[in-house]
């Protein structure tokens, strides 16, 4: 009987330490998940110059954006002197609203005056991150999917038909974009992103193609606690050949190239909501559907211009204040009165 008794005790003393351990295990995967921590402001807004970041719009948060772009400093002689180095001209201007419905989701709508063949470009995209960044590296980058769709109000050249602007059928309107954005924040000073992207017009010249693919470099580089330089270079990847138009100029000094890269540079100061930004670009449009594909300028003939965004975020919400983007003072009250009640 006492070794019964005995048999019991172990018994049930093994299995109180198993239920014990799993316990103990379930509350350790429990503190793991909740200490993960999500590497913060990889960008400081969802466009860095011209391209797309790996940021999203906040959920119920509105992204305003005004940019504007000025035309060349300097593209033949004295041309500098006679427009002041472009201020006299615009060579586009774009503004936009952005919405986030979750945390991962935002559409985003806006119009652009348009740099390229065609000009006029009422535009929407949808953009999702599927990947997010953590500070242990566990997921050592951030990923996100953006498709967009613009169209031309230009109006019809109906008696030019060597022109795009003829637009033989109404869909000939229409440009689309597919990027993604594939970004890391290797230190607390600087990120880095690559943009594959893929361009498809509807209607092109003869000698051009109607799918285009393009890869962008971006990077910021923190020099103070609001400001940093930012960084962009997007270069096509397909080359058409002799018969067709020539995306793919890598020879050093060519000149009267059909396309060039884009090469852009700036410096961003972050003061609260706003975002303030001035650069210097080669490309003439704003959107992706007009920059990456109908730029001809060349910074060795002086072929780049002045521009600058301001971006605003409002945070929208029950008890946030939409213009600071924090809790209303009678919320912090409540939760200050709650937590003295706690306390007590």
């Amino acid at each position: 009987m006492q070794k019964y008794l005995l048999l019991l005790s172990v018994f049930a003393f093994v299995a109180t330490s198993t239920k014990g351990q799993d316990l103990m295990d379930e509350l350790t995967k429990d503190q793991k998940k909740k200490t993960k921590e999500y590497v913060f402001a990889t960008f400081k807004s969802t466009r860095l110059i011209n391209g797309q970041t790996v940021e999203m719009t906040k959920k119920n948060a509105l992204d305003f954006r005004i940019s504007h772009r000025f035309g060349n400093i300097a593209s033949a002689p004295n041309d500098h002197i006679h427009n002041m180095f472009g201020f006299d001209q615009a060579a586009d201007i774009l503004f936009s609203l952005d919405y986030g419905i979750l945390e991962n989701l935002s559409a985003g709508w806006g119009r652009a005056k348009g740099n390229g063949a065609l000009n006029e470009l009422w535009f929407a995209n949808v953009k999702y991150r599927a990947l997010r960044q953590t500070t242990d590296f566990k997921y050592p980058m951030s990923i996100s999917f953006l498709a967009q769709a613009a169209v031309s109000a230009q109006r019809q050249q109906k008696n030019a038909p060597e022109l795009l602007q003829s637009f033989p059928k109404w869909y000939h309107r229409f440009s689309y974009v597919l990027q993604s954005q594939i970004a890391i924040k290797a230190t607390s000073w600087l990120s880095l992103q690559l943009s594959p992207t893929f361009i498809w017009r509807n209607l092109v010249l003869p000698n051009d193609k109607n799918g285009l693919f393009v890869m962008g470099f971006l990077a910021r580089a923190k020099v103070s606690k609001r400001s940093a330089i930012v960084f962009e270079y997007f270069l096509p990847i397909t080359k058409n050949g002799a018969t067709f138009r020539e995306y793919f100029p890598m020879v050093r000094g060519i000149k009267n190239a059909g396309y060039y890269p884009g090469i852009h540079l700036g410096y961003e100061i972050e003061t609260g909501g706003h975002v303030f930004q001035i650069n210097l670009t080669n490309t003439g449009g704003l959107l992706e559907n007009d920059y990456l594909v109908y730029n001809a300028n060349n910074w060795a003939q002086g072929q780049f211009r002045l521009g600058f965004t301001i971006t605003r975020a409002f945070q929208f919400g029950k008890d946030i204040n939409p213009w600071t983007g924090r809790y209303t003072k009678k919320k912090l009250l409540q939760d200050m009165k709650a937590r003295a009640e706690k306390a007590n």
